[in-house]
């Protein structure tokens, strides 16, 4: 049996809505084109008479009943934009979200000159979107990309070969510092797990229930991993150099006494796209 396009999507979109999807149909046309056209969402809309056989049917709806079990668009499709760049992800990373794009913006703010011989620490690198990014900006960087997860390493070194930069990387497995060389670097970037045990439990089911914990919370008050980093950090930054740490909301104040009690300076607290607090810069 044939199926036109327009017709299963139709039927998509309103099991979506129906079960409190945001951007239904916009999900909908991304979860099809997954299946028939390479991801393209605008070539599956132009194909909209087109006809699909009742295995592409089949296929799209359990695509739709995993997407109303809560499982982040992101995990289905395999694939999360960031920056300029596509990544891939999966359950074993955190999906690359908007708000850490605040750090790129800081940085290319304090280190204008892409060309610049940098050297780069990415502290929890996890899908590998900061370093994999930063490379693309910073032509002549070399960057050290650490995570304690190998699952996480897995995935962050496709997404570097994936976007041509993998020859400047170098990714490690640590605990923070702990196989890090000893050197110094002029830029130590960090997304930390900095939601608090409490608010994990507030948190949206299809981020708590299918994104690693690990890198979400540090099942304590949200502050610990600063704390580790922040008595470690000297060692590896250099006296010209910068950090730039993503924060979660209402915690701008306690990471910057943090790193003010280990004789650090806050040079700037950055606000993300919806106002919120989002990244300190600290030299």
């Amino acid at each position: 049996m044939k199926y036109k396009i327009f017709e299963i999507l139709k039927r998509g979109k309103v099991i979506l809505r129906d079960h409190g999807i945001e951007v239904f149909a916009l999900e909908a046309e991304l979860l099809l084109a997954k299946l028939v056209c390479q991801n393209s969402r605008e070539r599956l809309l132009a194909l909209s008479d087109s006809e699909v056989d009742e295995n592409i049917e089949k296929e799209f709806f359990n695509l739709i009943e995993r997407r109303i079990q809560n499982e982040p668009i992101s995990q289905i499709l395999g694939k999360k934009e960031f920056w300029d760049y596509e990544f891939i992800v999966d359950s074993s990373v955190l999906t690359p979200r908007n708000d850490t794009e605040t750090i790129i913006e800081q940085v290319i703010k304090y280190f204008s000159d892409k060309e610049a011989e940098l050297n780069i620490l990415d502290l929890g690198t996890g899908s590998g979107c900061l370093s994999v990014t930063l490379a693309a900006i910073f032509s002549n960087a070399k960057i050290t990309a650490v995570d304690i997860s190998p699952a996480a390493l897995k995935i962050a070194k496709q997404n570097a070969v994936k976007n041509i930069v993998d020859n400047r990387i170098a990714f490690i497995k640590s605990d923070w510092f702990s196989e890090v060389p000893k050197r110094t670097y002029d830029i130590i970037v960090c997304n930390p797990p900095y939601i608090s045990i409490n608010e994990l439990k507030e948190l949206a089911n299809e981020v708590k229930d299918f994104e690693p914990q690990i890198a979400l919370t540090d099942f304590a008050d949200g502050y610990t991993c600063y704390k580790i980093i922040a008595d470690k950090m000297r060692d590896y930054l250099k006296q010209s150099g910068r950090a730039f740490f993503e924060i979660g909301i209402d915690q701008a104040l306690g990471v910057k006494k943090i790193f003010e009690s280990q004789g650090y300076k806050v040079e700037n607290i950055a606000k993300d796209l919806a106002n919120i607090e989002r990244c300190l810069v600290i030299s």
